[in-house]
Parts: C-alpha cells; sequence; structure tokens
C-alpha cells in the first residue's frame, strides 16, 4: 500500500514536471515570438521610410516641372539639331558619333518617361507636354542633312534601314557609285519589293510618255550621269529614290536590297505592337489637347497610310492632313 502511495507520487511529480517544461516552452516560444516581430516591425517600417525617401526623390529627379525629364528629352532633340555636317556626326569604326550618342539617350529617357507616365505620376500631362516641345523625327532629319545613316538603322554592305517617322527608310551607304534614300510607306511595301525583283522598265519610255515615274527602271536617257545605272523611284505616299551605282556591281546591290523586305516587315510591326498603338493613342491626345479643333486623329495614326503621326509632330501643330500620305483629315 506504501509502495503504490509512492509510486503514485512520482507519477504526479513526473506529470507536474513535464506541464511546468511545456509551459516554460511556451513562454520561451512567445518571448522569442514577440522580439521576432518587434525586429520584422522595425526593418519594415525602416524599408517602407527608406521607400518613401528614394519615391520622393525620384518625383523630385523626374516631375519637376522646370527640369524634369520632359524638359531633358526636349532639350536632347534641341541639342541633336546642332550635329554639324560631316565626320563629326557620323558614326566610325571607333565608336558612335554625337548624333547616335544623342538619340541613345533620348530613346533611354524616353522609356523612363513612359515607365512614369503608366505610373500615372505625369500630373496635368506637364512632362509629355514638355516632351513634345520637339519632334522625335529630329535623330533622322539630322542624319539625312549631314548625310549619315540614320540612328538605330540596321546597317549593311550597301544600305541602311530604319524607321523615320512613320516610314521605313532605305538609304544607300554610296558603295561602287550608288546614291540615294527612298522613305517607304506601309501600304507601298509590297509593290516597292515586286518591282526590285522584276525586269527594269526604260526611264526614257516612260518620261518620253509623260508618265510619273515609279518602280523600276534602266537609265537610258542620254546625258544623264546615271546613264545605264538601275534606279528604283518610289510611288506616294513613299518618297525619294535609290540610285544602284556601277553596273557591274548592281547584282550585289540588288541582292541586298530584296534581302531587306523581312527587316522591313519587322519594323512596320514593331510599329503596330500594343505599346506602341497605345504609345501613339496618348501622344495624340495630348497633341489635340494643344491646339483648338485639332484634325489630329484620336489613334495618332493616319487612317489612310497607318503611319504613326505622332512622332512627326509637336505641341502647337495643326495638321489637317497626313504629313505622310498627304491624305485629308478635314470633315
Amino acid at each position: 500500500m506504501t509502495i503504490d502511495f509512492v509510486l503514485l507520487g512520482l507519477c504526479a511529480l513526473a506529470l507536474f514536471f513535464a506541464l511546468w517544461q511545456r509551459q516554460a516552452a511556451q513562454e520561451l516560444g512567445k518571448g522569442r515570438w514577440a522580439a521576432g516581430f518587434e525586429v520584422g516591425r522595425k526593418q519594415a517600417n525602416a524599408a517602407y521610410l527608406a521607400l518613401e525617401r528614394r519615391d520622393a526623390a525620384y518625383e523630385r529627379l523626374i516631375g519637376d516641372p522646370r527640369s524634369g525629364i520632359g524638359k531633358r528629352i526636349a532639350q536632347v532633340r534641341e541639342a541633336a539639331e546642332t550635329v554639324p555636317r560631316g565626320p563629326a556626326g557620323d558614326a566610325t569604326e571607333a565608336g558612335p558619333g554625337p548624333l547616335h550618342l544623342l538619340h541613345d539617350i533620348d530613346a533611354f529617357l524616353t522609356a523612363l518617361l513612359d515607365i512614369y507616365i503608366e505610373e500615372e505620376r505625369d500630373a496635368n500631362n506637364a512632362q509629355m507636354r514638355s516632351a513634345l516641345a520637339r519632334s522625335a523625327t529630329v535623330f533622322a532629319e539630322v542624319a539625312d542633312r549631314i548625310g549619315v545613316a540614320q540612328p538605330g538603322a540596321v546597317v549593311g554592305k550597301n544600305f541602311s534601314i530604319g524607321m523615320s517617322g512613320g516610314r521605313v527608310s532605305i538609304r544607300s551607304t554610296g558603295r561602287h557609285g550608288a546614291a540615294g534614300q527612298i522613305k517607304l510607306a506601309k501600304g507601298d511595301v509590297a509593290r516597292f519589293f515586286n518591282d526590285a525583283v522584276g525586269k527594269p522598265r526604260s526611264l526614257m519610255s516612260d518620261k518620253n510618255a509623260g508618265l510619273v515615274c515609279k518602280g523600276f527602271y534602266r537609265v537610258d536617257v542620254k546625258g544623264d550621269p546615271r546613264f545605264g545605272q538601275l534606279t528604283l523611284v518610289a510611288a506616294p505616299p513613299s518618297t525619294g529614290s535609290i540610285y544602284l551605282g556601277l553596273v557591274d556591281q548592281e547584282d550585289d546591290q540588288l541582292m541586298e536590297l530584296r534581302s531587306l523586305r523581312r527587316i522591313c516587315d519587322r519594323l512596320f510591326q514593331e510599329a503596330s505592337t500594343p505599346v506602341a498603338l497605345k504609345s501613339a493613342e496618348r501622344r495624340a491626345r495630348i497633341l489635340r489637347r494643344g491646339t483648338l479643333h485639332s484634325t489630329i486623329p484620336d489613334s495618332g495614326r493616319c487612317p489612310s497610310c497607318e503611319s504613326d503621326v505622332t512622332t512627326q509632330l509637336k505641341m502647337g501643330d495643326k495638321p489637317t492632313a497626313c504629313p505622310i500620305c498627304a491624305a485629308s483629315w478635314a470633315g
């Protein structure tokens, strides 16, 4: 009886000790959790404050009405207009020239502005209006003026190709006496490249017949300094012409020219992505607000030639027709 009582007491003592250990472990766990929670709370608060400081600095840098990103984009485009003619404006083997460097800076700032706008931070479209003080086509226009491939173009042996103000620009590099440039509208792509794989016609015959010259020709007009050469003449809404240079080198020129069809199609596809379409609509909305009774299409794209016209316009412009294909937007 005494032994049973002792065993019962020991069991009770063991149970009490086990319960005490469990409670102590729970209290310790609660203490550790509370301490961890407090540390985590302090770290989260510090991270939040750091994000707030960075956000405020980001806003001051980009959204300043006097020196924000829109103003800087306009200044870069203004600086591009001053690039001189000659080697200083060209891209060389040693590296890109100033026009190409300015174009790359503009592209970076424009992408940053798009992100800023997507976050709905551009109050009253202030930064976009500042950026649109100058047209985005300035880089291609200056490249044409100084006689170099436009920034961002794909440059081959005989031709460079890139997007320029809603059209694809194909420019001769001047190799083997070739020369010229064609700005190709989207709706004219098939005709142009079909002509390039066809048989050249007589330029003299079309001139004598009083026809508007367009298509693929052999220059056979007596006294023409390009006599004997092949030439491609663009038809509206495309513009320009290209001469293929020395007769014994024309096959090489033609082969490369024909191969540009795939790049041309890709450039037009990139200009029609959902992101590009949305950007055109945004620019069109702001350009329309900048002038009374604007006829700029809401989409920013000409309904006739499907080109994004907003890249050719700036704040205050009042076009009544497409700057690319000349189709009227009135009524």
